[in-house]
Parts: structure tokens; C-alpha cells; sequence
């Protein structure tokens, strides 16, 4: 991972926890704060901030363009979990599922634990054997498994 992608990362996920899980900010701004270009701001925002991951971007154009995040509050872990893995791609490159577990970690529904021993088994050095398609197409079963496995208490999912 990038340094400055980390960097927007960490600051946009600070700041939905000081405003309540919602806020709304223009790219440029942000670029301008983190020292960087505005697409750096839409490629972190792209990638580490999708639906999927628990997230709601809006974009407002007009009046200097302005984003607004929100954070998907859900009642119940297994909500979290049941949308992750219903929104897993067929294909989950080992960037994909850092980001999807440490998300599901800082949402607590996993704990440090799980979260190292799931991204060690998910990692391209597990799964070095498989060619690139093969190995994505892997560790995105294998995450779906994991997940289920979470909720229903089985390692027979």
C-alpha cells in the first residue's frame, strides 16, 4: 500500500469517527491538506471506501464539486458480514482482502486474531502455487468461507 493512500485513508476514517460516521469535504481541499494530486483522493475513495466495504460516497457537482462519506452503520456483525460476502467480487486480489478485513476488523467484527490469521491465509505467499486468475479467484472462495464460517460457528460452510 501507499504511504499517501494510507495517509488519506487513516485522516478520512478519522474524521467520519469525529463527525459521526458522515461528512462532506471537495477533493481539492482534501489534496491540497494531504500534499498530493486530486486523483490520488479518487483512487482512495474508489478503492478503500466502496459500498462493499461499508461505505456510501456522494458526489455533488456544481459550487466547487463536494463528496460527502458516510459510514454504513450496521445493527448487527453478521449484517456486515453477510454484505461482505455478498458483495465479494469472483476475483479478490490480497489488496482487495486487506482492505476487507481491516475494515471488518475496525468495525469489530473480527478481532486482531482473525484478522492476522485470515490475512495470512489469504496472502499471494499462501497461495503462490495457483496462477494470478486461479489465486484470486481462491481467496475470494476462501474469504466467503471464512465469513460463513464466522456466523454460523461451522468450518463446514
Amino acid at each position: 500500500m501507499s504511504a499517501i493512500s494510507d495517509r488519506i485513508e487513516d485522516w478520512l476514517k478519522a474524521r467520519l469517527d469525529e463527525e459521526n460516521g458522515s461528512f462532506e469535504f471537495t477533493r481539492n481541499e482534501l489534496a491540497l491538506l494531504m500534499n498530493c494530486v486530486p486523483s490520488q483522493i479518487t483512487y482512495v475513495l474508489s478503492t478503500r471506501f466502496t459500498n462493499s466495504q461499508g461505505y456510501l460516497i456522494e458526489s455533488h457537482r456544481g459550487g466547487g464539486g463536494s463528496i460527502v462519506v458516510h459510514r454504513i452503520n450496521w445493527e448487527e456483525p453478521s449484517q456486515f458480514i453477510m454484505h461482505t460476502v455478498n458483495s465479494l467480487p469472483a476475483c479478490l486480489s490480497q489488496a482487495q482482502a486487506r482492505v476487507l478485513l481491516n475494515n471488518l476488523a475496525d468495525a469489530g467484527v473480527i478481532d486482531s486474531l482473525n484478522l492476522s490469521l485470515m490475512t495470512a491465509a489469504l496472502s499471494n505467499r499462501s497461495l503462490a502455487p495457483l496462477s494470478g486468475e486461479q489465486r484470486d479467484e481462491l481467496r475470494s472462495r476462501l474469504l466467503a468461507n471464512m465469513l460463513c464460517a464466522l456466523l454460523t460457528g461451522s468450518a463446514e460452510s
